[in-house]
């Protein structure tokens, strides 16, 4: 295994060429920034970079800009972001948000994050979460040498091949400081997963800041990773059950039969006429509900569109039709679909309401004065009193239609009801006129490319 894993980080790790060329772009952005900001600013490299456990090709740089502490926040945001675009001009830049915004510019072909926050000593003078960073960096820093950097660099790949590796909202997978906890905690990327393979609701402390109990009942998570410079914070808050549940199965199967392909896929090709024939063998209705992108960040984004996409799905098993299954996919730019796939499409035009059992005198009455103009019953049925009533919607099509024309009197989230009102609708191989095959392939080819190590 050793070999293989060092063959792995051969092609993984950023070549000494690119680290400098990385360095040597923050370094610009850095005397421009010194030329522009006071004295009482400093300027700090932070993330992966400055940790070196960045991978090869990342190419990305993360800059702080490290304010007093009684500095207002407004005036840390707006003189922030000031500071920020004259130092990038005139290369392309965008405003993203964490807790409040920053700057992210792509300068050679390097993104650029230019990040306002308050430079801090200890945890406790924390103002905002951004704070932390700095922080982060020293405590690795401390615990790290070469080795367990590229330890590290191992468990990014491996998440990222399986798609858990990303703490936002679109993933619900493990951040890059988590990464780094999980190896300062288990030494090695391998012993690491020998452990992983056996968890039982993971409760990690590496500070021992907690007792076990104490843990459990302080953070209701999947995994919890306490975070060593702040105590009061699960790092793994973000890893779904789902994202926790892949690396377990994918721990235990690579430590079966170790391969390159738990850190580098295939290139796997596929037609749209093997796509058509995938969903003609299913014997189900596809509906893909299509509609613009909101122009929001996409952690308010993928939240949003998650949410919308389970209203949808309530809302047709309460008018009792069957999903077999549903998923949802944006391209953050331009289009937003939900992809409904159902058992039962139609439904006859008439349903039976099952009312209770006889022996409920008070019950009985309220279902026989709800169902007065039933048109048929209410009669008895064994024991309970039934009622055959006319079906409001028949057709999941009707439904969904219904549903896209008035999102919010379906509780559709406020940005996707927007653009939902903007929708249109697509029905079986019509799907395959749009441009999101791949989605559409990931939804049908579900199964995991390293479970058949499991057996």
């Amino acid at each position: 295994m050793d070999k293989l894993l060092s063959e792995v980080l051969e092609r993984i790790k950023p070549s000494p060429e690119e680290k400098e060329w990385e360095l040597s772009i923050a370094e610009s952005v850095k005397s421009k920034l010194r030329k522009i900001i006071p004295r009482n600013v400093e300027l700090e490299i932070v993330g992966s970079v400055a940790k070196n456990t960045d991978l090869r090709n990342d190419r990305d740089v993360d800059l702080f800009m490290l304010f007093p502490k009684d500095t207002s926040k407004k005036e840390l945001v707006s003189k922030g972001l000031r500071y920020a675009k004259r130092a990038v001009s005139p290369n392309p830049w965008r405003i993203g948000y964490a807790e409040h915004p920053y700057l992210k510019a792509e300068i050679e072909g390097c993104t650029v994050e230019i990040v306002p926050s308050f430079k801090i000593l200890n945890i406790n003078e924390r103002a905002s979460a951004v704070d932390r960073s700095p922080l982060h960096k020293r405590y690795i820093l401390s615990r790290f040498d070469e080795r367990k950097c590229d330890e590290v660099r191992l468990l990014k790949k491996f998440l990222k091949r399986f798609g858990v590796y990303g703490a936002e909202l679109k993933v619900e997978g493990f951040s890059g400081y988590l990464c780094e906890l999980l190896i300062v905690c288990y030494g090695s990327f391998t012993e690491l997963l020998k452990n992983a393979s056996n968890w039982r609701s993971p409760a990690i402390d590496i500070e021992r800041y907690h007792t076990e109990k104490g843990m459990r009942e302080k953070f209701k998570a999947p995994l919890i990773v306490i975070d060593p410079v702040d105590r009061n914070r699960n790092v793994a808050a973000a890893v779904s059950a789902i994202s926790l549940s892949k690396f377990i199965l994918a721990s235990r199967a690579f430590l079966r039969r170790p391969s390159k392909g738990f850190f580098f896929a295939d290139e796997t090709e596929f037609s749209r006429k093997e796509l058509a024939k995938k969903m003609r063998g299913r014997g189900t209705k596809f509906v893909a509900v299509v509609f613009p992108t909101p122009k929001v960040v996409p952690d308010i984004l993928w939240p949003q569109l998650k949410k919308a996409a389970v209203s949808i799905v309530r809302h047709l098993e309460l008018a009792e039709f069957k999903l077999f299954g549903y998923d949802y996919w944006s391209d953050e730019d331009k289009r937003c679909v939900i992809l409904l796939e159902l058992s039962t499409h139609t439904l006859p035009a008439v349903r039976k309401a099952v009312g209770p059992a006889i022996i409920y005198e008070k019950d009985v009455g309220s279902f026989i004065r709800k169902h007065k103009n039933a048109i048929g019953g209410p009669h008895v049925e064994g024991d309970k009193v039934v009622a055959v009533e006319q079906r409001k919607v028949t057709d999941a099509l009707e439904l969904v239609k219904k549903m896209t024309k008035k999102p919010a009197s379906y509780a559709i989230p406020s940005h996707i009801s927007k653009s939902m009102k903007r929708a249109y609708l697509l029905v079986d191989e019509d799907i395959l006129n749009e441009n999101f095959d791949e989605f559409l392939n990931s939804y049908l080819s579900t199964k995991e490319f390293f479970i058949d190590n499991l057996i």
